[in-house]
């Protein structure tokens, strides 16, 4: 029985890899405990079998994150009268307007911002019941919480700035451009580039496999590649230049790219990064501007994503004063 404290697991679903971690929360603490990974052709198998070695139990909150290719974003003005309960509501009556498909077909999450603004994800019904069916028939928990698969990072990520900022992400399977306003996310837009490539040419070269990626050896052998990594990624921050500009655009915030005070860079694996903003610095637009994300807590090598959905797991149970990393696994 949880009786002092409540257990937290997560199933990080990757590209070609799953991650399952555990966390207890107790007094508003949340220590990670312990994950394993393991690189797959079969992703719900394999996830069930990580289940079963890290000892979860059935009074755990269960998070899963959601395929970004099955997920559609936007950005709605919402009425500043209504209340935190309404936006929901009207944020789907929005939506099934705009794409003409009706509400009892579509799920939404918002992210409320200032100005009048919520971040809306949008999957259809039927492709997320399809989802859960297929990990209920491969013996996989009911997940008590869904989430589309950026938002690990957004949960991680700390705003230190109340001007209007970006962030850019770059993962495996995809990248993201987000806007903030006052610390708080107002516009997110997925662009077309994903770290794959880079990867891949480091798996190549070093001959790691994706999981030794996120390792501190991985971080000691990059200098081998790095100079072939920063010719791979020489045009990304134009890239990202015109999707912050059609990000903006649509926004209608008044504000334009120049205007953009930072510019936060996250890499999954994070060991990227400073490469990313190496390159960044090269651009005229972002000179000056460019910085890594700062994350709430120390991660400690640990799977990054997977500590986002960890905390919000956490979060089911009130804030999280303090997360901790204590992790034992593979």
């Amino acid at each position: 029985m949880q009786i002092f404290h409540k257990m937290i697991t997560a199933v990080e679903f990757g590209n070609g890899y799953v991650n399952v971690g555990r966390a207890k929360k107790s007094r508003g603490r949340l220590i990670i405990t312990s994950y394993f990974s393991q690189e797959c052709a079969e992703q719900f198998s394999t996830a069930k079998s990580l289940l079963e070695k890290i000892g979860t139990d059935v009074e755990d909150i269960v998070v899963l994150n959601y395929p970004m290719d099955l997920l559609l974003f936007n950005t709605i003005n919402v009425p500043g009268t209504l209340k935190e309960k309404q936006i929901s509501n009207y944020a789907t009556m929005e939506i099934s307007h705009l794409l003409n498909v009706p509400p009892e077909e579509l799920v939404v999450e918002t992210v409320v911002g200032p100005v009048n603004k919520a971040v809306v994800a949008v999957a259809k019904r039927k492709e997320l019941y399809s989802f859960l069916t297929r990990l209920r028939q491969a013996g996989i928990p009911e997940p008590d919480v869904v989430i589309p698969d950026v938002f690990k990072y957004l949960l991680l990520v700390r705003i230190p700035d109340p001007s209007t900022v970006a962030l850019c992400a770059f993962s495996f399977d995809y990248s993201i451009v987000g806007i903030y306003i006052s610390e708080k996310l107002v516009g997110l837009r997925t662009i077309p580039y994903s770290l794959q490539e880079v990867l891949n040419l480091i798996m190549e070269e070093i001959g790691f496999t994706k999981l030794e990626l996120q390792s501190e050896s991985s971080i000691n052998n990059f200098e081998k590649v790095s100079k072939m990594v920063e010719a791979l990624i020489s045009d990304i921050p134009y890239v990202v230049e015109r999707e912050l500009i059609f990000l903006l655009s649509g926004l209608q915030i008044g504000v334009s790219i120049r205007d953009i005070a930072k510019i936060y860079l996250l890499c999954d694996p994070s060991f990227l990064t400073g490469t990313f903003v190496k390159a960044f610095e090269s651009s005229e637009v972002f000179q000056g501007k460019v910085e890594k994300a700062q994350f709430k807590f120390e991660t400690n090598n640990f799977p990054i994503g997977l500590a986002g959905m960890l905390v919000r797991g956490g979060a089911e149970f009130g804030k999280n004063k303090l997360v901790q990393i204590q992790k034992t696994g593979s």
